[in-house]
């Protein structure tokens, strides 16, 4: 029964960021709030906010230590985007003899250079690869109505597959891996 109450008092008390990412534009501004969610502790935690590397990037935030006393349970912070690129902010304990969890403390924070690129670059994106996937089919379907293959250019359609399906490949890595994102992001910050 000691045992479970351990568990259970770990599991009743962590340190969360309100934002887990945040996306703005070169010289605007936002926020986001660390913190204690169902506390229970009656003692006061020093906890230290920084980015993740040595030095914000693209931010202007330096690190900074707050305490949270046992009647407070959030704080605040204000960025400001000063370059395109990304940075992560991290919020840990700094009394490593607490029961709280720190691991889902963390802002990930994308700088853009303005909105209106970023929405014209993703609309692009996306009308590229509507109009490619749907460029072979055309051929495909005449032919299935004629029964026949005669013209029918078998180099353009493998070709245009191949393409096709590494094309997919790519987008699916840059949109759901997080170390494909990594790395782009550290070679065209």
């Amino acid at each position: 029964m000691r045992f479970f109450r351990i568990f259970q008092f770990l599991d009743n008390n962590s340190l969360k960021a309100s934002k887990r990412d945040i996306q703005i534009n070169i010289d605007e501004k936002d926020f986001f709030e660390i913190s204690i969610e169902k506390k229970d502790l009656n003692l006061s935690l020093n906890v230290s906010v920084a980015c993740d590397s040595q030095k914000c990037k693209t931010i202007a935030f330096e690190k900074q230590t707050v305490r949270f006393a046992p009647n407070s349970t959030t704080f605040r912070f204000e960025i400001s985007a000063k370059n395109a690129g990304h940075d992560v902010i991290v919020a840990t304990i700094a009394d490593n003899n607490t029961n709280v969890d720190d691991s889902d403390s963390f802002v990930r924070i994308r700088v853009g250079r303005a909105q209106a690129l970023a929405t014209l670059a993703e609309v692009v994106g996306w009308i590229y690869f509507v109009i490619w996937s749907a460029s072979f089919w055309p051929q495909n379907i005449s032919n299935f109505r004629r029964k026949s293959v005669i013209g029918y250019n078998l180099d353009f359609a493998a070709l245009n597959v191949t393409g096709f399906l590494f094309y997919s490949i790519y987008n699916s890595g840059i949109y759901f891996s997080l170390r494909i994102q990594s790395q782009y992001e550290a070679t065209f910050p």
